[in-house]
């Protein structure tokens, strides 16, 4: 719900979406993340972003990212 607010305070301008990049040790710090994060000797230039999609453990990120996008999509279109 909070996205939609945002998108409609710019309306009729488009807006852009950043899913989260968080570096692997960033996930791993939140409740519940660390069974579902590799050990990376560089975060930085690990496993990031939309690589993140790729892997069986998180095949349910790209549908809970894109969900609440699409929902403001409708709404807002």
């Amino acid at each position: 719900m909070a996205a939609s607010r945002i998108a409609a305070s710019r309306r009729p301008d488009a807006v852009v979406v950043r899913t989260s990049d968080f570096k692997t040790k960033e996930y791993a710090k939140l409740l519940g993340g660390r069974p579902f994060e590799p050990v990376e000797a560089n975060p930085v230039i690990g496993w990031r972003g939309a690589s993140r999609y790729y892997g069986d453990g998180h095949r349910g990120g790209l549908p809970s990212n894109a969900r609440p996008c699409a929902g403001c999509a409708r709404r807002w279109a």
